[in-house]
């Protein structure tokens, strides 16, 4: 299972979201062929970084983000 970001596609084209946060299809697919069957939560240092900061901020700050 992979619990991945934005990944550039037709579905994120139309969104205002920072280049430097989207992913590419390539990198997305190999991360999935090299997980099988385990479990891998986030390919990319820059998200592993945001859901670790999410991971350990209080709940209700959490909430209030857009």
């Amino acid at each position: 299972m992979i619990v991945a970001g934005y990944i550039r596609s037709k579905m994120t084209a139309g969104l205002n979201l920072p280049e430097s946060l989207l992913m590419e299809p390539d990198f997305i697919a190999k991360a999935v062929v090299e997980a099988g069957k385990g479990f891998t939560i986030v390919p990319g240092w820059k998200w592993k970084l945001i859901y670790r900061v999410l991971k350990y901020s209080p709940e209700k700050l959490v909430a209030k983000l857009p």
